[in-house]
């Protein structure tokens, strides 16, 4: 059984996609062994992105249009590729697994031995919780890759600015909350890191 965010390159190719597609995905691919570790390529093509963009606005400022069209041309061609990979990831998310089998071989991680999904959370819920008792918090990233124990402080410093019910509403990442209980029966919240284009 194979992780969807760590597919390999036969796998992508048995779901109907090119790969590679081009040589931006040849030039940033992430290989984790025999495995393309998707989340970490598309990281470093936003990553290269962003610096195009920075570039862009350098141009702008000098009015250099030449310059500026070139740049626009390069900025389109890494979002045509993140898209392009978005979709393979999506296509494997939804041939996948749900969050509790995913999550299985990473549980260690918090040293519990197993949780469920108890409820997606709003914003709403998920500060109300946060008030009204002593819950435990952990993060994870969109692959469900790694878990990670979390204190109260760092939620309100540095996912609390990021928590969103649904949809890209702040640039570039952005947090969602849900509860769940470990099998020992403890709940805790559970914030998922995502990224969205800029």
């Amino acid at each position: 059984m194979f992780m969807y965010h760590n597919p390999t390159v036969d796998e992508i190719r048995s779901l109907g996609f090119e790969w590679p597609k081009n040589i931006l995905i040849e030039q940033y691919c992430y290989m984790d062994g025999l495995r393309v570790d998707l989340f970490r390529t598309i990281g470093k093509l936003m990553k290269a992105r962003s610096e195009i963009y920075d570039l862009l606005v350098q141009f702008k400022r000098e009015a250099n249009t030449e310059q500026e069209c070139e740049i626009n041309l390069q900025a389109e061609k890494h979002d045509e590729v993140i898209g392009y990979l978005r979709q393979i990831q999506a296509a494997f998310e939804k041939k996948g697994m749900g969050p509790e089998d995913l999550l299985r071989p990473i549980w260690h991680h918090l040293g519990i031995s197993g949780g469920i999904e108890v409820r997606p959370l709003t914003r709403a819920e998920a500060c109300q919780l946060l008030e009204s008792s002593a819950v435990l918090c952990a993060w994870t990233e969109w692959t469900y890759t790694h878990l990670h124990w979390i204190s109260r402080q760092e939620v309100e410093q540095q996912i609390l600015p990021h928590l969103v019910d649904s949809g890209p509403e702040f640039p570039f990442y952005a947090y969602m909350a849900s509860e769940w209980r470990t099998d020992e029966g403890e709940t805790f919240l559970l914030f998922r890191l995502y990224y969205w284009p800029i």
